[in-house]
């Protein structure tokens, strides 16, 4: 059994199951996500293929006691991205996990990033061969702070599972802060450990990473950037994105989405570039629909997931469906 799931079980044991004792029947969310995507290239393989599905639950057992399960499927592997127990106190004492949490470094929640019209994840955050910047890691987390910043805490030692529900040993700590500020609001992330850096690698490389990042919101707009630098699993990287999302004022259901982003893995790799534009279109409640068309150099170094998309690019297309319940 994972690490992060005995320690959640064993919080589980201590905090949930004394108070659901005193508590009323549980209540919980579902959802179930399956994601349909298709590729048209100039340059290289096209097809359609169901890149995930997933599964979130979120199960109040008591005021204040909640567990949260998150698991996907992709490239014909299972992953367990989140399974906790979270107890919230409120106000500046915040709220502690145990589990499998999330590794809070920069804009790392999926539920904020996923079905947004932007198909693929941004080159600086996943497109490494076997370690990235999202993790399900096993760990204890904390979130709190005042109403004007937040601060969230992790530590995490064990196999954690990557985006592309691949698993390599991780461990480490991590901080972010974020600050409001008006219509934005300002984040800076910080990440010390070790990650291993290929599937049966004898050791792991060492981590030290830094991470501003930027949203900006109006009633029709939303513009997300990042900027990322320093040590992952051995390489000295940097990579910076920024994409915007604006709703047709007469057409809501439809928005223009875009982003331009680099990277460069490591200091003897090659910096990758690229270009991606579209438009998403909400055909029902749970059904949301997004066309990218996507330029880029290759990329230019070894190991990466994005394909190339030289020439006249690709195009992306994804049709995602929520069931809730």
């Amino acid at each position: 059994m994972n690490t992060g799931l005995k320690l959640a079980l064993i919080v589980l044991m201590l905090l949930g199951i004394p108070a659901f004792a005193h508590a009323q029947t549980p209540t919980s969310t579902n959802e179930l996500d399956f994601d349909l995507r298709g590729r048209l290239s100039s340059s290289g393989a096209s097809g359609t293929k169901l890149y995930t599905s997933a599964l979130r639950t979120s199960m109040i057992l008591a005021p204040g006691v909640r567990v949260q399960l998150y698991g996907t499927h992709r490239y014909g592997l299972s992953g367990v991205q989140q399974a906790s127990i979270e107890r919230e106190w409120g106000g500046t004492a915040g709220t502690a996990s145990a589990g499998v949490v999330r590794l809070p470094f920069g804009i790392y929640d999926p539920r904020e990033t996923y079905a947004s019209g932007l198909i693929d994840y941004p080159l600086a955050r996943g497109d490494y061969a076997y370690h990235s910047v999202d993790w399900g890691v096993p760990g204890i987390a904390w979130t709190g702070g005042p109403s004007s910043f937040q601060i969230e805490v992790a530590g995490f030692s064990g196999r954690g599972t990557g985006i592309w529900d691949n698993t390599s040993r991780i461990r480490g700590g991590a901080a972010r802060v974020q600050a409001y500020t008006g219509n934005a609001i300002l984040g800076c992330s910080r990440w010390d450990g070790a990650v291993q850096e290929f599937p049966k690698a004898p050791g792991t490389q060492p981590v030290h990473l830094n991470g501003f990042d930027v949203r900006y919101t109006k009633p029709q707009l939303i513009v997300r950037g990042e900027y990322l630098f320093g040590t992952l699993a051995g390489g000295q990287m940097k990579g910076w994105y920024l994409d915007g999302y604006y709703r047709l004022p007469q057409h809501e259901k439809w928005s223009l989405v875009g982003r331009l982003e680099r990277l460069k893995p490591d200091a003897d790799d090659p910096e990758a570039r690229q270009l991606t534009l579209g438009v998403r279109y909400v055909a029902a409640q749970d059904w949301t629909l997004a066309l990218n068309w996507r330029h880029n150099d290759g990329p230019a170094y070894g190991s990466y997931w994005t394909p190339a998309a030289v020439g006249r690019g690709d195009v992306y297309l994804q049709a995602y469906h929520r069931i809730g319940w």
